[in-house]
Order: structure tokens, then sequence, then C-alpha cells
């Protein structure tokens, strides 16, 4: 059974790679026409990227801080993405410069997001060492102190180590229960996807489990596409505005967190935004109101075993917004 070219786009984006397709319109307007502005770094947008490391030993890599405000804590490698760089490119130099090493990021294994003191977007990368020295106090510079190998009772403990914030903690231990799983039960190697968006987006990759079977929401204006929300930053927000916009009542959704993702940061200014390809479940069967909606029913069984494995949480990466 041959695959459509919505099953093409699902099966791909599962893999963590989404279609090179332009988005010639979005299907959900968060702001009104007139208010909604480019995402520029350093001006209305920051990302942070960060790095969880471990050793043969499942010891992590700590950094210790230079910067005033919080000079002596300890923290993951992590830093703000510069103008015109993608996000291996930040990570990697965030790495070198405040633990000494080179890093080969492998895969995202958190992303988090806050509205609370102005808005950032963080991507935590797990991978390898590749080379490099660890930075000791005698190369103490503005990034960073020192650093070193951590075990994780250190960390968690906080005996040894006063900790910039706490933040950090649940994102260790997510990348720790990843390397600990079997490979059949870790979501796929996901990296970013050179393709460049003017605006903070998300796709919405909304299931329908139906007697056994498996359909999938489209929107058929133009060319059929999965959903689109404009300006999109909490998930919760973009999954109340597609529930509004396309059914008659609300559904009962279960989210289970991003399986691609999408930046180029080239040229700044327009190219530096993040679309997010988020994965969302429901048994509801509620009414479309909005005749640009359908269902659209997955039909190939391979793919319908593979959305059903990626339906539990677990096999995605996780996606935390703070608000």
């Amino acid at each position: 059974m041959t695959m459509t070219d919505i099953e093409q786009t699902v099966g791909e984006l599962l893999l963590g790679q989404p279609p090179n397709l332009p988005v010639s319109q979005y299907d959900i307007l968060r702001k009104k026409v007139g208010e909604s502005r480019p995402a520029v770094l350093n001006e209305n947008l920051t990302i942070i990227v960060a790095a969880v490391i471990f050793n043969e030993k499942e010891e992590v890599v700590m950094v210790q801080e230079a910067k005033a405000g919080c000079r002596r804590k300890w923290y993951l490698p992590a830093g703000r993405v510069n103008p015109n760089e993608t996000l291996e490119e930040a990570v990697k130099r965030e790495v070198l410069e405040e633990s000494g090493l080179l890093f080969h990021p492998s895969t995202i294994i958190y992303i988090d997001t806050s509205l609370i003191w102005g808005y950032w977007i963080r991507i935590t990368y797990t991978g390898y060492i590749t080379g490099g020295y660890l930075k000791s106090l005698a190369n103490a510079d503005e990034e960073s102190l020192q650093a070193k190998w951590c075990t994780l009772d250190e960390i968690k403990s906080r005996q040894s180590l006063t900790l910039r914030g706490e933040d950090i903690v649940p994102i260790i231990n997510t990348a720790y229960q990843f390397f600990n799983k079997s490979p059949s039960c870790r979501h796929a190697m996901i990296l970013p996807t050179h393709h460049p968006h003017k605006h903070m987006c998300m796709r919405i990759i909304l299931i329908k489990q139906k007697q056994g079977s498996l359909e999938i929401l489209v929107c058929t204006d133009d060319v059929p596409h999965l959903p689109i929300v404009k300006d999109s930053v909490m998930y919760q927000d973009s999954i109340w505005r597609l529930d509004k916009d396309a059914f008659k009542s609300s559904n009962i959704y279960q989210s289970c967190g991003v399986i691609a993702l999408e930046h180029c940061g080239r040229p700044h200014g327009v190219a530096d935004g993040v679309c997010l390809n988020y994965l969302v479940t429901t048994d509801s069967n509620r009414e479309l109101v909005n005749k640009k909606y359908s269902w659209f029913p997955i039909c190939n069984a391979e793919l319908e075993l593979v959305i059903k494995q990626r339906l539990c949480k677990a096999m995605n990466v996780p996606y935390v917004c703070y608000s």
C-alpha cells in the first residue's frame, strides 16, 4: 500500500525530518493583522541552547559560573544563540567556551519556554565529546571559572555543588532516562531541520483515535496540509486556538510532545523564528464547524503502528511551558 502525501509528511515528521515546504500562509493567527512582528533575536526573541553530556561513568559536565549575579554557582553549559547562528553552532560554541570540550550534538532532549520574565525558548541537546580539555581554574575567564564531571547524586543532593537554578534537574533526569532506555523505546534522534521561518510558529499534528483506527486533522485550504499557528509560543494556547477554530465544541486532548523542530537562523532578522512540530491526540469525536478542516484516515499499516507507538509521551521530546 502506497502512502499519500499527507501520510508521507507525517512519516517524515515522526523521523524528526519536516518536509521542506515553504509556509505560504498560516491557518490560525494568534495576533491581529498589523500586530504581528517577525521574530528577531535580541529584539523580541531570546533562544537559549544547553547541553547535557554524560561520560562512560554516567557523570555530567557541569560548569562554574563567572558572571557576577551567579558567580561560583554550577550549571549546565548554556547560553544565548547569536544572530546568524544555527542552534547546533551555538551549542557547540557554548560547550567549548564554558567547559573547554568539543561537543557533537546527537539529539534534542528537552525544550522549555517562559513568558514570566520576557519571552525565551531553551533547546537542550545531548551528545558526546570529541576532544578538547576540561577547563580548570587556571583557565578561568568571563565565560566560566571551571568545569568538572559530576555524579547525579552530587547534583541532586546539592551537598558539594550550589546550583545556579533548580530548573536543570528535570532536564538532566530526562537525559539520563533517555540513555537508560532500550533504543526501541527512545524517540528518534531529533536535530533541527534548517528551514527558515520569519515567525515563531507551531505545526499541530492532531491524531484522533476512533475504534482502533487513526485519523489526522488536515487543513484543506490550498494544498492539504497540517495546520500551523502563527506567533505560537505555548502549546496549550495553540491547541486551544485550533480547537476554537475547527470544532463546534471542545475536545479533550492529550499532549504527546515535540516530534520535529525547524530553525535556520540565517539571514538574521528574517529567519530567526522556530517552528515546533507538536503531536497531540484525542479520542473525542466533536463535530467540525469550519469547512477548511477535515479528518484524513491513516491507511498505511506501518505508519499507523509507528504513530500508535509515538502517542506515548515518553517517545517524544518534552516541551515544558512556564507561564
